[in-house]
């Protein structure tokens, strides 16, 4: 299902995203990671999952946490993006995009510019390290 998904589509427009090369990368492995993290997901947890060890399931579940957080962050600077276009475009400092519903269950946290690329990094390697 995933793969004929909105979301499989979306990783092909980021390459569209007008940012720094750094950025970029980041950005481009981390899609690269999503797409090899779940087929990894989806292929030890197809059936029944009882023949996966404690062990293995708290591993797929770390790799499930690290690519949240990757779109979290791939959100947050979409948004800035699209809050800082409306502005110049507009002159209107209301945002079009409600993340209310993350902000309440404090799921979502705004970074500043310059720290994307880091959190990527980070959860990049965590999930590299995962998946060897």
């Amino acid at each position: 299902e995933y793969w004929g998904s909105a979301a499989s589509q979306a990783q092909l427009s980021l390459d569209e995203l007008n940012c720094n090369e750094r950025l970029k990368r980041q950005i481009n492995q981390a899609s690269v990671l999503e797409a090899m993290a779940v087929a990894v997901v989806s292929h030890v947890c197809s059936g029944l999952g009882d023949t996966v060890s404690p062990q293995a399931r708290g591993q797929l579940k770390n790799l499930a946490v690290n690519v949240h957080e990757n779109c979290l962050i791939i959100l947050d600077l979409i948004c800035q993006r699209w809050v800082l276009v409306t502005e110049t475009q507009t002159g209107d400092s209301h945002p079009a995009i409600n993340l209310d519903i993350l902000v309440r269950i404090k799921r979502y946290r705004g970074l500043h510019r310059g720290e994307h690329i880091m959190a990527l990094r980070q959860h990049n390697d965590m999930i590299s390290a995962g998946l060897l």
